[in-house]
Parts: C-alpha cells; sequence; structure tokens
C-alpha cells in the first residue's frame, strides 16, 4: 500500500511530500512473519529507484515499525522524503 502523508507543500519550482509504504506478511501462528517481512524489504530496497521522472526518493529511509492488523497480518510501514521537480 502506498500513500502521501501530509499532503504535497508546494514550493513553486518544486514540491515536497513523505510516501509510505506499507509492507503486508502473513502471521505465521499469530506471530509476526519477520522473515517475509524482512525480504519483501530488501526486495524494494533494490528496486526502488533513486529518481522516477520528476520525482527524487531520499535515500535514508525510516521504518516507523511493523504493526498488526485484524486480519492475521504484520506491515512494516517505511517513510521515504520524496521531491517533485516542476515542469
Amino acid at each position: 500500500v502506498v500513500s502521501i502523508v501530509n499532503g504535497i507543500n508546494d514550493l513553486l519550482a518544486y514540491a515536497e511530500c513523505t510516501v509510505r509504504i506499507d509492507l503486508f506478511a502473513k502471521d505465521i501462528d499469530n506471530v509476526k512473519n519477520r522473515k517475509k517481512l524482512s525480504a519483501m524489504y530488501q526486495k524494494l530496497r533494490k528496486g526502488f529507484p533513486a529518481a522516477k521522472g520528476r520525482l527524487i526518493f531520499d535515500t535514508e529511509w525510516n521504518i516507523l515499525g511493523d504493526a498488526p492488523d485484524d486480519f492475521g497480518f504484520h506491515a512494516r510501514m517505511i517513510r521515504i522524503k520524496t521531491t517533485i521537480k516542476a515542469i
């Protein structure tokens, strides 16, 4: 799941926002599947571009933590500061 946190700050020549990515892994016997979450995170890190079109992503990611839901999954919540270049 990908979302924009707190909207976009328009700074005329560019804009800034924080992108949040939640990775979900099914629990094993009601316990967080650390191995799966770690593998998903590493795969995301390897495949995530430093820049894509007008977007520039910070290379220092902030992992907010792993949180359970009511459906037998844990989510790893990641925040990435993002700059949007104006055309």
